[in-house]
C-alpha cells in the first residue's frame, strides 16, 4: 500500500522527531569535541524509557491506513 508523503515532510519522519527534541535538550551547550557530544546525546538516549521515545515517533496515519488494509 502506498502512501502520499509530501516531498519535504520532516513531521513524519521518525527520526526527525528525534533530533528535534535532542537539540533542544543540547542546545546553547558547547562540546570540546565530537565525542563528547556523541556520550552526551547516548546518556541524553539512555535516560529516557522506551515509551517516551514512542510518543515522539507514533504517527497516527500510518496505523490508520493499516487499518484499511484489515477486510
Amino acid at each position: 500500500m502506498l502512501l502520499y508523503q509530501p516531498p519535504y515532510s520532516p513531521q513524519v519522519n521518525p527520526s526527525e522527531q528525534l533530533w528535534k527534541w535532542a537539540k533542544g535538550e543540547i542546545a546553547n551547550q558547547i562540546f570540546p569535541d565530537l565525542d563528547v557530544l556523541k556520550e552526551r546525546l547516548k546518556q541524553l538516549f539512555l535516560s529516557k524509557p522506551k515509551v517516551f521515545f514512542a510518543s515522539l515517533t507514533h504517527r497516527k496515519f500510518i496505523f490508520d491506513a493499516f487499518k484499511k488494509l484489515v477486510w
